[in-house]
C-alpha cells in the first residue's frame, strides 16, 4: 500500500469511529427522549427491587423510570461508581452479590473517572460514557478490519452489534469488554503482543467471561507459535488475581451468594429454550433467528480462518453459547449480548474469507492449491 493509500485508510478508519460515536449518541438520546429525558434509565432500576433500586432512589432524593422484575445491571454499576475502589463501602451491602459484581470493577471506575464525580454527574456518565465507548470500539475494529487486509468499513459492525445496544440501554459492561477486547486482538495481529495483553486484562476486569476470549487467543498463540503464550496471559491472571485478594479484604465473604447457573451442558441450554420461543413476541424471535444465523455462518467460516488471530477469540464464544443455559438462550435480548463477539468479528472474517477465494479462482491450476492463507498487514 503507498503512502496515499495508507493515509485513506486511517483516515476512514477514524471516520468508522466517529460514526461509531454518532450512533452511540443517536441510542443514547432516543433513549432519553423515550423516557422524558431522565438519565436513571441507564440505571435500569426494577419494579420488584426492594435494596439496590430503593438505595440509589433514596440517595439522589427523587424516583426514576422502572422496569419490569428486578431492572438490570445499571443499577449495579451506577452505585459501585459512586465508590469503584470500595473505600467508603457505603454502598457494598445494596449489591446483590458484592464480591461477584466487584469482580467487574473497570466500567464502573470509567463511569466514576475513578470516584472524582459527583453523584449526580454519575448518572449522566451512565449513559454518554457508553457512546464514547462505542466510537472507541469501532475505531479499533476498523484498525482490526484493515489489519486483515480488508475494507475499515467492516469496523462498524461493532457499532451496529445488536448485543452492544443493549448493553447501552441496561447500563451494561459489554460495550467496554468487547472494545477493550477487540483493540487487544488488534494488537496480537501486529504482533505487539504486551500491549495486546494489557488490552485483554482491561477486558477480563470488566468482564470475567472475557477469560473465554483470552483462552481462544492464548490457544491460537499456543497452536501457531509453538510456545506457551505467558506473556498474553500473565496480566490478566495477575490483574484478576490481585483485584480479587483486594475484594476480599475489603468486603465480608459472608455476603456471597450462589451465581446465577448460565453454564450446562452442550446444546442442553437451546433445547430446552427453544421448547419457549414460540411464545416470544415477533421481535425477539426475529433477534433470535439472527443469533443463530450468525453463529451457524461464523461456524461456516471458521474451518478457512482457524489460523487467523481474529477468529480465535470469538471461536470461544462459540464453544461457549453451545454450553450457555436456558437462561440466556430464552431472550434474544439476553444471548445476543452472549456472543457479541462473534457479531462484531463475522463482517471482517467474510470480507477476508472472500478475498481468499478470489486469490484461489484467478491462480493458475499449478499454484491454486498452495493459497492456504492469506494475511495483509498495513504498511
Amino acid at each position: 500500500m503507498d503512502l496515499r493509500g495508507r493515509s485513506r485508510s486511517i483516515k476512514t478508519e477514524w471516520l468508522v469511529g466517529l460514526l461509531g460515536l454518532v450512533f452511540g449518541l443517536l441510542v443514547v438520546l432516543g433513549a432519553l427522549r423515550g423516557s422524558g429525558g431522565d438519565p436513571l434509565l441507564f440505571a435500569a432500576l426494577g419494579k420488584e427491587d426492594t435494596n439496590t433500586s430503593v438505595v440509589i432512589q433514596d440517595h439522589l432524593g427523587r424516583t426514576g423510570p422502572l422496569r419490569a422484575g428486578m431492572g438490570h445491571d445499571g443499577k449495579f454499576f451506577l452505585v459501585q461508581a459512586w465508590d469503584p475502589l470500595y473505600l467508603s463501602l457505603d454502598y457494598a451491602d445494596s449489591l446483590d452479590d458484592p464480591v461477584y459484581r466487584a469482580r467487574r470493577m473497570l466500567f464502573p471506575l470509567v463511569v466514576g473517572a475513578g470516584g472524582l464525580l459527583p453523584d449526580r454527574a454519575v448518572v449522566w456518565s451512565l449513559g454518554y460514557t457508553q457512546a464514547i465507548l462505542l466510537g472507541l470500539g469501532s475505531l479499533g475494529a476498523a484498525k482490526l478490519a484493515r489489519s486483515a487486509g480488508v475494507t475499515p468499513w467492516a469496523g462498524l459492525a461493532f457499532a451496529v452489534n445488536p448485543g452492544l445496544f443493549f448493553e447501552i440501554i441496561i447500563g451494561g459492561a459489554g460495550v467496554l469488554a468487547l472494545a477493550t477486547a477487540i483493540w487487544g486482538t488488534y494488537e496480537v495481529q501486529r504482533g505487539r503482543i504486551w500491549r495486546a495483553s494489557i488490552w485483554l486484562m482491561l477486558s477480563v476486569l470488566t468482564r470475567e467471561v472475557m477469560v473465554v476470549y483470552v483462552a481462544g487467543l492464548a490457544l491460537h498463540h499456543l497452536a501457531s507459535k509453538r510456545t506457551l503464550p505467558i506473556r498474553l496471559v500473565a496480566p490478566s491472571i495477575v490483574g484478576l488475581a490481585a483485584w480479587d485478594v483486594y475484594l476480599r479484604a475489603r468486603l465480608h465473604p459472608g455476603s456471597v451468594v450462589s451465581s446465577y447457573p448460565i453454564v450446562t451442558w452442550p446444546f442442553s441450554g437451546i433445547v430446552q429454550a427453544a421448547r419457549g420461543w414460540q411464545s416470544n413476541e415477533w421481535s425477539d424471535k426475529l433477534l433470535l433467528a439472527m443469533v443463530i444465523g450468525a453463529i451457524v455462518m461464523f461456524a461456516w467460516l471458521l474451518p478457512g480462518c482457524w489460523r487467523n488471530p481474529i477468529a480465535s477469540g470469538a471461536a470461544a464464544f462459540l464453544v461457549l453459547s453451545l454450553l450457555l443455559s436456558q437462561l440466556v438462550w430464552g431472550k434474544g435480548f439476553d444471548i445476543s449480548r452472549g456472543i457479541s463477539p462473534i457479531f462484531t468479528v463475522l463482517p471482517i472474517l467474510a470480507l477476508a474469507r472472500s478475498q481468499v477465494s478470489q486469490v484461489v479462482s484467478a491462480a493458475t491450476p499449478a499454484t491454486a492449491h498452495e493459497v492456504v492463507v492469506v494475511t495483509k498487514r498495513p504498511q
